[in-house]
């Protein structure tokens, strides 16, 4: 029997219009399975159109969330608390390419894979449950 997990984000806090494409989520609603040699992770898929802000500002000038496309988060590494690996964000963007047809002008998806950081925060399941 499959052992399902999930590790649930807050909303992004939008300041101006939500994003049109995900209504300000931050992420389209699909979840992709991942494999861990434990129980199978959920994992969220970063909205295309704004990269998991939920801000409509294309530019995103004024943006204090962590973009999926982001480099390095921008909390300060040398503050004690925070995650070497994530530093303090929880989470890590990962190209994910299930299902993915590179004969298409699609982008392949940007998964939230939680941090190992967040392990506390997992909600499990078995098969046929939920969370």
């Amino acid at each position: 029997m499959t052992t399902y997990a999930v590790v649930e984000f807050p909303p992004p806090v939008v300041a101006g219009p939500p994003c049109p494409d995900c209504d300000g989520a931050g992420v389209t609603g699909d979840r992709y399975e991942m494999a861990t040699g434990g129980p199978v992770l959920l994992v969220d898929v970063f909205c295309p159109g704004c990269g998991g802000c939920g801000s409509a500002d294309r530019d995103h000038l004024d943006c204090t969330t962590p973009h999926a496309w982001d480099d390095e988060p921008e909390a300060d590494t040398d503050d004690e608390g925070a995650c070497p690996s994530c530093q303090g964000r929880e989470w890590n963007p990962v190209q994910g390419f299930p299902g993915f047809d590179p004969g298409t002008d699609d982008e392949p998806p940007v998964l939230r894979v939680p941090c190992g950081c967040t392990t506390g925060r997992a909600v499990t399941w078995a098969e046929g449950g939920g969370p």
